[in-house]
């Protein structure tokens, strides 16, 4: 070691020592995730992401990298991120595996970054190679790597790690373009998730250890203290860095400022504690890995736990006492200063200063952070063996199976247990609760993915519990109103129902959905069905011009139906109109037009002809034709008196319904072919 007891630039090793740890590593990322492959895409962000985000169902397109770098959506602004899922739709449609294995790639490339950065900055292959296996298989690290949500961490991680490569390059031999190739990796990174801001940060960090750039530096050779600078000429190199940062800090406040949640009105006094305790909170789990959980509730929210004045007081004095250690060993140990100052200064952004979510720490805030305290283990302990053991050889070989152990053993949980917990909705939201049985958030999820998966009973129960605890929860009331009308409990669909509009009267969803289980019920002495037309008109007037034009058809469309199953033929055309110019490939509306503008009491709106062309136009659209737009082509055909094109059409749409899936068609269509045919029969009689 040299004399500042650091541990680095001790010699290269045998280049092919570091070929093989870099195949080790790859080995060991995937055997923990390659499983990830198999994992479906879960309810919580992956619909606004992907499943759900209808900017993603042509995949990259010129208007779609528009919008990916002037939208907001998901109170972010990264457009790298959006990009990259929309090439994943591209590349694999909605089939998950891909998108999985495209994550968990480009994890495996951040290790591989990480150990070649480290091994180029400290010539220290073992530790270097022992941090990149920390990060790789750490548990905390499983909600990065198998939630595809979360791409905009694996992505901004790797352009963070090349652009720390392209730094120590530069520290080594300064000089423009390499500066260059850094400020615009990092502009990159930003782009994937603003989270990068503190890298600059982190640069001078590693000017101080182990680039070896701060005047005076210590005694020892060193590539990279050839340039050695007062830190004040450091601090002012980093400027152009810190300009990116603060205009990326800018775009991403003006962003969520437009997301506010709950949690944004929470006091600056109560959201500083929550961050001091968080600090200690992240490195108990770095250590001793348990309880983790996607969603820990901020402990001045609904199912949180508010901390108690001994737990802040004791975290900051513990913070303040670390701190100090650390500042007075790193002296000697500058790898001590660096590696704490890593870890909390990468973890500013998310601490929680500024809320945005719900969370009070999240395990993917650590990916970067983390690496610090892995830094502080690894050159920590060979220290220590150093000073401890006058063999030094058998200390090290003591320190590789130690550090292989705790590898092995990190992998070993993240591949059993945490890894899996995203295997799907159900499973996530039923471990969550493990840690946090009594969250309203997580009861109404998995009560949501339960019913949208069929099992509506077990949903029921979780969201009546959701209820209870939280009475004021929207979309508990929501799920729960949807999933007693599966149950055929419509009375109580209908209460919760009412009970959602209580709460939120500009809920589309909600005045969409009762109108619709009202329809269902369609007791006309209640006035159902007016209370239904009520409902689906205050639902088209809340919904905005940007708004789903799909859901605003359907809502002209069961609108229509219910204002027909009332007799307002005239005004339920109006909005079949509406609906067939909102969405004009579904043939659904137009079948309904045909039929009114054929069967109208009123000669002034009856128009036989115009039914005929409609008819024709939805019988056209399928491909195979849809029975059900042959059998009302036909039905227009009989009101004209024109039985045998009525009986040619009905037949084709007998042998649609015949050879479909759904045969439920068929009885009634043949019934009215039947009819048909006695009709020709009798025009024929009458004929001879």
């Amino acid at each position: 070691m040299n004399g500042s007891g650091d541990g680095v630039y001790r010699g290269t090793g045998p280049a092919n020592r570091a070929a093989w740890l870099a195949l080790i590593l790859v080995a060991v990322t995937f055997a923990v995730y390659g499983q990830t492959i198999g994992f479906d895409f879960v309810g919580y962000d992956d619909k606004d992401y992907l499943t759900q985000n209808p900017r993603f169902l042509d995949g990259l397109t010129v208007e779609d990298v528009r919008w990916a770098f002037t939208s907001s959506d998901a109170a972010n602004w990264h457009p790298l991120t959006w990009m990259s899922h929309m090439l994943d739709i591209l590349l694999f449609g909605l089939d998950p595996s891909g998108h999985h294995a495209i994550s968990l790639l480009i994890h495996g490339l951040n290790t591989l970054l990480l150990f070649g950065a480290l091994r180029y900055m400290t010539r220290a292959v073992g530790r270097s190679a022992f941090v990149a296996a920390l990060f790789a298989v750490h548990p905390l690290h499983a909600e990065t790597v198998a939630w595809v949500s979360e791409r905009k961490d694996v992505l901004s991680t790797f352009f963070a790690m090349t652009s720390m490569w392209a730094y120590a390059g530069y520290a080594r031999r300064p000089s423009p373009g390499r500066y260059l190739a850094s400020a615009l990796l990092l502009a990159l990174g930003l782009m994937a998730k603003p989270m990068l801001v503190t890298l600059p940060l982190l640069f001078l960090l590693l000017d101080f250890w182990p680039l070896n750039r701060w005047h005076p530096a210590t005694k020892g050779p060193s590539p990279f203290s050839g340039r050695r600078a007062a830190p004040l000429f450091l601090m002012v190199e980093k400027l152009p860095l810190l300009a990116l940062a603060a205009i990326s800090s800018l775009v991403t406040v003006f962003v969520q400022s437009e997301a506010r949640t709950p949690a944004a009105d929470i006091a600056f006094p109560l959201r500083a504690a929550n961050a001091v305790v968080a600090y200690v909170r992240y490195m108990g789990k770095a250590i001793w890995p348990s309880d983790l959980v996607f969603l820990y509730p901020h402990p001045n929210l609904p199912g949180g736990e508010s901390w108690a004045l001994w737990q802040i007081a004791g975290s900051a004095a513990a913070l303040a006492a670390i701190t100090a250690l650390a500042i007075k060993l790193g002296m000697h140990r500058r790898y001590l200063i660096t590696g704490w100052l890593w870890f909390a200064v990468a973890l500013v952004p998310v601490i929680g200063l500024v809320q945005v979510g719900l969370q009070a720490m999240a395990d993917r805030y650590t990916y970067v952070p983390l690496v610090g305290l892995s830094i502080i283990i690894a050159w920590g302990a060979a220290d220590l063996a150093g000073s401890w053991s006058s063999n030094r050889a058998a200390a090290a070989k003591v320190l590789r199976v130690v550090g292989t152990v705790l590898v092995l053993v990190w992998g070993f949980v993240t591949w059993r247990w945490q890894a899996p917990t995203w295997r799907d909705s159900i499973t996530l939201y039923q471990h969550a609760l493990k840690s946090t049985p009594n969250s309203p958030l997580m009861l109404n999820n998995l009560g949501y993915v339960l019913v949208a998966a069929g099992k509506e009973a077990e949903g029921i129960k979780h969201l009546r519990l959701a209820i209870q605890i939280k009475p004021d929860l929207f979309a508990a009331w929501v799920t729960l109103g949807t999933a007693l009308r599966r149950q055929n409990q419509i009375d109580e669909a209908i209460d919760c129902l009412r009970e959602a509009i209580r709460l939120k009267p500009e809920s589309v969803d909600a005045h969409r959905l009762l109108a619709g289980v009202l329809r269902a019920r369609g007791d006309s002495k209640r006035g159902d069905l007016d209370d239904a037309i009520h409902h689906y008109g205050v639902a088209l007037q809340s919904s905005g011009a940007d708004d789903d034009t799909g859901i605003q058809a359907d809502m002209h469309f069961r609108r229509a139906g219910a204002l027909t199953d009332t007799g307002r033929l005239t005004e339920a055309l109006v909005h079949l109109n509406d609906a067939a110019r909102l969405e004009p490939d579904w043939h659904a509306p137009l079948m309904g037009m045909a039929w009114i503008l054929a069967k109208h009491p009123d000669p002034g709106v009856r128009d036989l002809k115009k039914a005929t062309d409609v008819a024709r136009r939805a019988a056209q659209m399928g491909n195979p034709p849809d029975p059900a737009a042959l059998d009302t082509l036909a039905t227009v055909y009989a009101a004209s008196g024109r039985y045998d094109l009525a009986v040619t059409t009905a037949a084709e749409a007998l042998s649609a319904a015949s050879a479909s899936s759904d045969r439920s068609l068929v009885p009634a269509i043949r019934r009215r072919l039947e009819a048909y045919e006695r009709q020709v029969a009798k025009q024929n009689e009458g004929g001879s």
